[in-house]
């Protein structure tokens, strides 16, 4: 029987259409982003506390964003901390204000913005944040778990990393590697029993693989294995290795 988690606190959760994130560029070098926030329908206090807050790993930022009726947004919103924003998650908090201030109201976490020089590609795996990583020594790339979800590391020395991620031979090794990766750390690794948390990572990825198979019953590494084979299957990927190997 799936595991039910109680909200003992009565936080709210801000649902993602709410709370909308996009990156912007500039002729500076340094991104920012914009945020369309709709809390109307949630019933809190006028005068909670709105902020929105930028991490990625060890690096975060927070940028007050006025009260429940009075939403606005600072002038500065420079992710000067972050360099290049691949892989910067955002959240909406909430908070009290009053005697009681600083109390958790409503949250939405876990926000991938938009970014106008990164659109999703074929092949992509939108529940995947990707980051360019300095550290991989001769890895072409790495799942990280580190994190708030999995993040996908793609090594600085490959040069124009977006157009290697492009490639035929990039997407027919390494996404199906990456979707068995993950999905064995949830199942087989951590064990987890899908609940009613869309937030939690590891339930997007469940949703996603069953959505992926049609198979919505979760059994091991047999059902993995068909998962993968499913996914293999929709994304083309031996025509895209024969591809490759003819030119």
């Amino acid at each position: 029987m799936p595991i039910r988690r109680f909200n003992f606190t009565k936080r709210k959760r801000i649902r993602r259409e709410h709370a909308r994130i996009s990156i912007c560029r500039s002729s500076t070098g340094v991104p920012s982003f914009d945020a369309d926030i709709c809390l109307e329908s949630y019933g809190l206090p006028a005068d909670a506390l709105v902020f929105i807050e930028a991490y990625r790993q060890t690096s975060w930022m927070r940028f007050s964003w006025g009260s429940v009726s009075r939403l606005s947004q600072p002038t500065d919103r420079r992710l000067v901390d972050f360099g290049e924003p691949d892989g910067v998650l955002f959240r909406v908090r909430v908070t009290s204000a009053g005697e009681r201030a600083g109390l958790l109201l409503a949250q939405a976490d876990g926000i991938s913005a938009t970014d106008p020089l990164f659109p999703v590609e074929r092949g992509r795996i939108p529940l995947l944040p990707v980051r360019l990583a300095k550290d991989l020594g001769d890895e072409v790339y790495r799942v990280d778990f580190e994190g708030q979800r999995p993040m996908l590391l793609v090594n600085d020395r490959l040069g124009d990393w977006r157009a290697v991620a492009r490639e035929d031979v990039f997407q027919a090794l390494v996404y199906p590697a990456i979707v068995r990766e993950i999905l064995t750390r949830v199942v087989m690794v951590e064990g987890h029993a899908p609940d009613e948390d869309d937030e939690d990572w590891r339930n997007q990825w469940l949703t996603f693989a069953r959505r992926v198979s049609g198979n919505r019953e979760i059994a091991g590494g047999e059902w993995i294995t068909d998962v993968v084979e499913a996914f293999t299957r929709q994304q083309g990927t031996v025509e895209k290795m024969k591809s490759h190997l003819e030119r």
